[in-house]
């Protein structure tokens, strides 16, 4: 299976089984974000998804609990998709062009954030993710 395939067909199961109050029925917007990273030169763009933010939204399933109060959009969606990459480039270790397309595009929105997420909020997600 490729690549894009693989992701469009796990960000749904991904969202559904990581975000707590995330309902089916609530939208999630994919888009191509650009990206620079010296590792990878050749990569401009890649997969970024975003959901509709309210109010109740966490990520599920890890140890670092930020108050909801501090949760804004832009954190959440950071969060969902270093999560997503990583997990999904552990879940394709038996293909390593799998593993390494995940584990690309997780170190290219890494650089995006710390190029777009003010200092106070990456910190936030790498509390959060950590």
């Amino acid at each position: 299976m490729e690549y894009h395939e693989i992701v469009r067909n796990e960000i749904m199961i991904f969202i559904v089984e990581n975000v707590e109050s995330f309902h089916v029925s609530e939208k999630i917007y994919p888009k191509m974000i650009d990206t620079k990273h010296p590792e990878y030169p050749e990569i401009t763009k890649i997969p970024f998804f975003e959901i509709e933010f309210r109010k109740g939204l966490t990520l599920a399933n890890t140890y670092n609990h930020i108050d909801e109060k501090y949760i804004n959009k832009r954190t959440l969606n950071y969060a969902i998709n270093l999560c997503f990459n990583s997990e999904m480039s552990f879940k394709y270790s038996h293909d390593d062009g799998l593993r390494e397309c995940f584990s690309c595009a997780y170190y290219c929105i890494m650089e995006n954030m710390y190029r777009t997420l003010a200092e106070k909020e990456r910190g936030k997600v790498l509390w959060w993710i950590d």
